[in-house]
């Protein structure tokens, strides 16, 4: 993992922390403000994931061997990078 990807990470989980914490101190409209990188990201991360799910099936562009294995696990990570998005906007935004 790059530098640039630790950073990115790393203020995710500060901003999803940090508004989370806020929230359940009754700062509803701070947590709102901390807790945007967080909803930013995530929600890139899931749409741009959507966008190109199409490439990792079988026998196309990034999956020319036909592969269901790889394309099963692209479906998982959609999944996971979904309910990420959900569980911000859950547990901040709610």
């Amino acid at each position: 993992m790059g530098k640039f990807q630790k950073i990115i990470i790393g203020v995710f989980i500060i901003s999803f922390v940090g508004g989370v914490a806020t929230s359940m101190l009754s700062y509803e409209v701070i947590a709102k403000g901390i807790g945007i990188p967080a909803l930013v990201l995530s929600g890139w991360a899931s749409f741009g994931h959507f966008i190109t799910l199409d490439d990792d099936m079988p026998g196309e562009w990034s999956n020319p061997e036909g592969e269901n294995k790889k394309w099963y696990s692209s479906i998982l990570e959609l999944f996971v990078k979904i309910a990420v998005f959900a569980a911000v906007i859950f547990f901040i935004y709610v």
